[in-house]
């Protein structure tokens, strides 16, 4: 949240002259012009720094507190993020209790909330649940904003960075792994030959690093909670994958094709605040699934199960799921049949390994150019940086 607070000018044309009369002196320090308002209680004041002092701290904290609530309230909250805003309450009270002596120890946080229906409870009658100390620590976090929640949740750890394990089949669509397993691999993965009567040209084998691409940066951006919303899953890698969103088939070139749609779609989407760095890592993880066959196999059949379970959820048998229209159940089942087929290619195609080889060479080229492209833009806003922090020499304007 900014610190910038909307007044209204002490004078009426917003600007007070030292020879004016009129001017009023500011009501906090009591030495400068006031140039200001407070748009809460009419103060006169000279400067931000009057204005969010100690004397005026009454007005202030209700000003941003109101300015939370106003983002925080009429959101729709679903039981997984309330579960969750428990755990970081949870965590804030744990960091305090330290600070507390034996006389003024409080209940846990979730005995305190155990009387307040949470499905309906609204964010000020959570926040009067917390103490002050606790209810200040909060709203700074939400202040500065996502980083800062960060720090408070657990960051999974993605399966294909750790040691490799033996993937077994399932026959099961519903069997969804634990955040630390491999993806099971779908069982009985037909040849390529029975889905279509003509061999596909290897280049659509390019398509498989726009495909994993967008698991593997989804996955990361859902902190691995891939299956909490199958729907909005399948919705995400959309947006990333340029293969899987098209209903028209192409094919890429070259990896650095593929890798470039990648790169465009997550850097131009604000809702990722993706970097150059976050690129990087995609490419750094494609380069671990293409280590071991099987590890692309699993994660073909992760992204199959994704949108499989979103197209089952999307059809609306249940009474409290969504029934989407019929275009988007048409999408999700066409993309749910396209990775079914680069999971039968990547299964059965006679010169996989030597063509997984080839990608993993590409995309070694392609990390190494990343690099150097992070390298020089860290560079460049080093020298941004310390050009913005130097203090100005000499005058800036000069009288002639």
């Amino acid at each position: 949240m900014s610190d910038d607070v909307l007044v209204k000018p002490a004078s009426q044309n917003g600007a007070v002259w030292k020879g004016d009369s009129t001017a009023r002196v500011c009501g906090i320090c009591n030495k400068q012009v006031a140039s200001y308002t407070c748009p809460r209680c009419n103060l006169s004041y000279c400067c931000l720094g009057c204005y969010k002092s100690e004397s005026h701290s009454a007005c202030t904290e209700s000003f941003y507190r109101e300015s939370i609530l106003n983002e925080l309230q009429g959101q729709k909250v679903p039981d997984e993020q309330r579960r969750k805003m428990l755990q970081l309450l949870n965590k804030f009270e744990s960091e305090n209790d330290e600070g507390l002596d034996s006389d003024d120890e409080l209940p846990d946080i979730t005995e305190r909330l155990a009387g307040l229906d949470l499905e309906h409870a609204t964010t000020d009658e959570i926040l009067q649940m917390l103490t002050p100390a606790e209810r200040a620590q909060f709203e700074s976090s939400v202040r500065e904003g996502a980083a800062a929640i960060r720090t408070f949740v657990d960051i999974w750890e993605p399966w294909w960075t750790q040691p490799v394990r033996l993937v077994h089949e399932t026959s099961s669509v519903d069997a969804t792994p634990t955040e630390s397993q491999i993806p099971l691999i779908l069982p009985d993965i037909k040849d390529v030959t029975a889905l279509t009567r003509t061999q596909p040209n290897e280049d659509v084998l390019f398509n498989v690093i726009d495909i994993i691409a967008s698991y593997v940066f989804i996955a990361r951006f859902l902190n691995g909670e891939v299956m909490e919303d199958s729907i909005e899953s399948a919705s995400l890698i959309w947006n990333v994958s340029r293969v899987l969103s098209s209903n028209k088939p192409f094919a890429f070139s070259s990896v650095g094709e593929a890798g470039s749609s990648v790169k465009m779609n997550i850097l131009q989407n604000h809702t990722y605040s993706a970097t150059l760095d976050s690129f990087l890592l995609v490419l750094r993880d494609i380069r671990c699934l293409l280590s071991h066959h099987h590890f692309i196999l699993s994660a073909l059949s992760h992204i199959h199960q994704i949108f499989a379970i979103a197209h089952t959820t999307a059809k609306g048998k249940h009474i409290h799921e969504p029934l989407l229209p019929r275009p988007t159940r048409q999408r999700l089942l066409a993309s749910q049949r396209k990775v079914y087929f680069y999971l039968c290619l990547v299964k059965n195609h006679p010169r996989v390994a030597d063509i997984v080889s080839l990608l993993q060479t590409s995309v070694d080229v392609e990390i190494q150019a990343t690099e150097k492209d992070v390298e020089s833009d860290t560079k460049d806003r080093t020298v941004v940086e310390r050009y913005r922090s130097a203090a100005p020499k000499g005058k800036l304007v000069e009288e002639l």
